[in-house]
């Protein structure tokens, strides 16, 4: 493969999203709580005070938070993961090389499918900062990134790939790869009123000239959080491996697609009256997001 211009091509890709706009899948939900219930929430105060609930006291206690805590996934948790990432590499080389030899055994492969694996050349994160390692290497890819926000919205790290068509004909490709997540997640709501809600989702984006094609969202943790009269938090573990893949997408003769594998942290919340609301997504440290590699497997198509 000719050497990959990665400023060119992240350029390029950011162009692509700006004039697609958001995924509307993953646009930050409305806000279900009007400003008259926080007004009427806010009313409640003196009433409060007269019946002699100390309300500074109260305010202390909800803007209290503590501080991060070293987390380490467990034992069995990186065992499932070392296990799964093992599997599933062997099976994506069996599937090849079973798909090559079936070819090579033929006269006339020109009806054969032929699986290939790929690896990804660049892990981007949107924004940067959240990325705090990544690493490239032959079934070994991943990244570690670390987010805390109280600002509504839709981040993410993703792999990316891309594969050219090295026929004279067209193919239809079919495309499998898996993400792995071994982490952490909290979400705060703030006192008197607040309510936060955090997703994480796993997607794929294939880009092609003048078209983009997505995979359906998976999702793959949910945790939310309310409040009525001081903070409240929730959080989890996330340990999950999901499998992300589509089926038949036209590639002309020569043709170079985009792929583009997701892992998407999405945070919305409404504000308590003493506290921010905000979401933690840690993949940081000893956690991670893996994406090992990715077959493509071609098909001769007619393109009418």
């Amino acid at each position: 493969m000719a050497e990959i211009d990665i400023a060119q091509i992240k350029s390029m890709l950011t162009a692509a999203k700006e004039a697609r706009g958001p995924d509307p899948r993953l646009v930050v939900p409305s806000r279900n709580q009007s400003s008259a219930t926080l007004r009427d929430m806010q009313k409640l105060l003196p009433l409060l005070e007269k019946a002699g609930l100390d309300v500074g006291a109260l305010e202390k206690i909800a803007k209290e938070d503590e501080a991060h805590e070293d987390r380490k996934p467990t034992a069995d948790a990186v065992k499932r993961h070392a296990w799964m990432k093992k599997t599933l590499i062997k099976n994506m080389k069996a599937r090849a090389g079973g798909r090559r030899a079936a070819v090579s055994a033929r006269v006339a492969p020109l009806d054969q499918p032929v699986t290939e694996i790929i690896q990804p050349f660049l892990i981007w994160a949107q924004p940067i900062g959240i990325l705090t390692q990544s690493n490239l290497a032959a079934d070994d890819n991943w990244a570690s990134a670390y987010l805390k926000t109280n600002t509504a919205g839709t981040d993410y790290v993703s792999f990316l790939y891309l594969w050219t068509n090295p026929n004279d004909f067209a193919v239809g490709i079919e495309v499998d790869t898996s993400l792995a997540f071994i982490g952490y997640r909290k979400v705060m709501a703030g006192g008197w009123g607040g309510t936060s809600v955090a997703h994480i989702f796993a997607h794929m984006d294939i880009y092609q000239p003048g078209a983009t094609v997505s995979t359906p969202i998976i999702d793959v943790l949910d945790l939310n959080a309310n409040s009525l009269f001081s903070s409240s938090s929730n959080d989890s573990p996330v340990n999950s491996i999901v499998d992300i893949s589509n089926d038949q997408v036209a590639v002309s003769p020569g043709e170079t697609v985009l792929l583009e594998v997701y892992a998407s942290f999405m945070f919305a919340s409404i504000d308590g009256t003493f506290h921010e609301s905000y979401s933690l997504f840690d993949f940081d440290s000893e956690f991670q997001i893996a994406n090992p590699n990715m077959t493509i497997t071609s098909t001769p198509v007619i393109l009418f």
